[in-house]
């Protein structure tokens, strides 16, 4: 995830709004509530777009992205507000943490309704 994606003007009074509220988990809440509600999710895993998060301007111009797309987007509007933000890559699907478990790609791309790994 690029460290220097800036945010396009456009959010100015979006981020105004949110740092007016009093505490951060208000702040980090509705942060994460506008990009779920104002950026629909589409995902086109084509060529870059299968592993590269578009950058949060283009994202916000056009109103959507994938799971990639809409994460920089949020972890770029939680430090603008001042907020410590990193993405991660989670699996619901183990309840194993992520340190007592081996790197795979195929913990997020078998379920275990499909006969894929189980935690």
């Amino acid at each position: 995830f690029p460290a220097d994606a800036p945010l396009p003007p456009g959010l100015d009074p979006v981020l105004r709004r949110l740092r007016a509220l009093r505490s951060a988990g208000a702040q980090v809440s509705q942060a994460l509530q506008w990009v779920q509600g104002e950026i629909r999710y589409w995902s086109v895993a084509l060529g870059e777009g299968s592993h590269r998060p578009a950058l949060p301007a283009e994202v916000v111009q056009r109103r959507w992205g994938d799971c990639k797309d809409k994460t920089l987007l949020l972890v770029q509007m939680l430090r603008a507000l001042g907020h410590a933000a990193e993405p991660a890559l989670a699996s619901l699907q183990t309840r194993r943490g992520p340190a007592e478990g081996l790197p795979s790609p195929l913990a997020f791309m078998l379920s275990p309704f499909m006969g894929g790994p189980r935690g």
